[in-house]
């Protein structure tokens, strides 16, 4: 199963761009940061965190299905060394 992370992207240039403006105009006031930005790094976190959560809950619920009981987690040490 792939990822496309051609969205997550696409969300992170988006609200990046929000944030940058809005530190723009606070920038012509003085001022060092506001709420208003404090909640678009909330909200960008949390459209993040939604997107990878259901992409994983889609793959485990696809190996489920295919009857895969264990699921190990991690890098595989010394993997990339062995040949075949």
């Amino acid at each position: 199963m792939l990822i496309k992370t051609r969205m997550l992207k696409s969300i992170s240039y988006y609200f990046m761009k929000l944030i940058s403006m809005k530190q723009k105009l606070l920038s012509l006031y003085k001022q060092p940061f506001s709420n208003e930005i404090r909640r678009l790094y909330v909200k960008w976190k949390r459209e993040l965190n939604t997107i990878i959560d259901t992409t994983v809950r889609k793959v485990v619920e696809f190996l489920y299905n295919k009857g895969v009981s264990l699921i190990k987690v991690g890098y595989p040490k010394n993997i990339s060394q062995k040949k075949g």
